[in-house]
């Protein structure tokens, strides 16, 4: 992943008033492909049920009928916030408090990342001066030991808490019993988050062989391939004994 990627992938879980998040987009394989050509179609639906339908209640950052589990989110909240950006009214500054050290390497101060990586919405400030802690409009959460929440108590009413995973949770650095009630929002890798933000993902970079498809009108995945198992993976030494396993599993096919 470059640096620039990198950036704007944490810029992804920041925005208050937004989803902003990692600009993934997912390439067509084809103009005959009748795939690719399914995926931008939803896309496409996708864009005019939101610009149709944009109408976010007290609490909610997602629009309430947008609930299809096969949808690819990210590509979904990309489309939601350039709708929104589209909407011309007044938008108050937002203070994004940074809240732990976690995850968040080439982290930049105020209000520069948003302008510098683009983002169509630039109203938000990102500090980590914790005086600020009772007048910022959300905390953005990636580390919360139990002695941290005289920092931060009482909740002001109308702040929003945001708990930020980019890890499983065996990395998990928020103390669960101090936030407990707390939390309004989540940013992270799974689906059901309000904010779904992940370090990467698969897209196809070539039109699929025509034998790629079988009956039905089914993908069949191996067509064309020579090896058995394909192992992506950025941590070997991880406590899972996930490299252990792929060692045994190499004993009987190749990885």
């Amino acid at each position: 992943m470059t640096p620039g990627s990198w950036r704007f992938c944490q810029l992804a879980a920041v925005c208050v008033t937004v989803l902003l998040v990692f600009q993934y987009y997912l390439n067509s394989t084809g103009r005959h492909n009748p795939r690719a050509s399914l995926l931008e179609q939803r896309r496409r639906q996708h864009i005019s049920h939101v610009t149709r339908l944009y109408n976010y209640s007290v609490g909610l950052v997602w629009p309430r009928n947008d609930v299809d589990n096969n949808d690819d989110r990210i590509v979904s909240q990309i489309d939601a916030m350039n709708v929104y950006a589209r909407q011309k009214r007044h938008r108050k500054l937002k203070i994004i408090l940074r809240v732990g050290n976690f995850n968040f390497e080439n982290w930049v101060a105020g209000q520069e990342q948003f302008v510098r990586d683009g983002c169509p919405i630039v109203d938000c400030w990102m500090t980590n001066d914790q005086s600020q802690a009772h007048d910022a409009d959300a905390l953005l959460i990636s580390e919360f030991p139990d002695s941290s929440r005289q920092l931060y108590l009482p909740k002001p009413r109308r702040q929003i808490w945001i708990a930020q995973h980019w890890e499983s949770p065996l990395h998990n650095r928020i103390d669960p019993k101090s936030v407990r009630g707390l939390i309004n929002w989540t940013a992270s890798y799974r689906h059901d988050s309000t904010i779904v933000f992940r370090y990467g993902k698969m897209v196809p970079s070539v039109q699929a062989p025509d034998t790629a498809t079988s009956g039905e009108g089914r993908l069949n995945y191996a067509a064309g391939k020579t090896k058995l198992v394909a192992w992506f993976v950025s941590n070997c030494a991880a406590s899972n004994q996930r490299m252990r396993y792929a060692q045994e599993l190499s004993l009987f096919i190749q990885v």
